[in-house]
């Protein structure tokens, strides 16, 4: 009940707000329906609960509407909600995309990262698709997030062997254009050498 009562003040307050032929949703997993568990981001730092603020999550945001798509390079962290729990991701600034956006589907998939953004060692994303809108009607909230938790994963590492491997066609790589340069010298001088009598 409080939520509907938040998205309905919301959509108030941003009434005015036009988009002017964009695309323009509220990038919250707390505000879309269905609502929880949908959107809660799992942390293995937390010993796989939702993320707490302190394990420091942020999410991005990802579209793509048929002709053309793009990455809205968003930092949003984690946000906890009493009584509803931690791991939502909750940015109240509305993002907009695409100008030449004139209705339709749009996919959007939701990146989350751990600490250290794109080069940590955990990640996770959810993708789906929502109905799309009227362009310039105002933001709106997501519709279609799918009824699961974002489960962030450790990457892969490298492994030894792998590193070792690449060290070692690095080395025959170098060692093959050496000998490419030395058989193009000898060729060189063999052809300018001047007979003498």
């Amino acid at each position: 009940m409080k939520r509907i009562l938040f998205l309905s003040m919301l959509g108030l307050s941003f009434s005015a707000a036009s988009s002017d032929g964009q695309a323009a949703y509220l990038f919250s997993t707390y505000l879309a329906s269905p609502g929880p568990p949908a959107g809660v981001v799992m942390s293995p730092i937390s010993g796989g609960i939702p993320a707490q603020d302190s394990d420091g999550f942020t999410a991005d945001l990802l579209w793509n509407d048929g002709a053309r798509s793009g990455d809205l390079g968003l930092r949003v962290p984690t946000s906890t909600f009493a009584g509803s729990g931690s791991g939502w991701i909750n940015d109240l600034v509305p993002v907009s995309f695409d100008p030449a956006y004139t209705g339709g589907p749009i996919t959007l998939t939701i990146e989350v990262f751990g600490p250290f953004g794109e080069t940590s060692s955990l990640a996770g994303s959810e993708t789906w698709t929502e109905p799309g809108m009227v362009p310039g009607s105002g933001p709106q909230a997501f519709q279609n997030l799918p009824q699961s938790p974002i489960y962030l994963f450790a990457l892969p590492e490298p492994t030894s062997a792998s590193l070792i491997a690449l060290g070692g066609l690095g080395l025959i790589a170098n060692r093959r254009r050496c000998l490419l340069s030395r058989s193009k010298s000898r060729t060189a001088n063999a052809l300018f050498r001047v007979p003498v009598d």
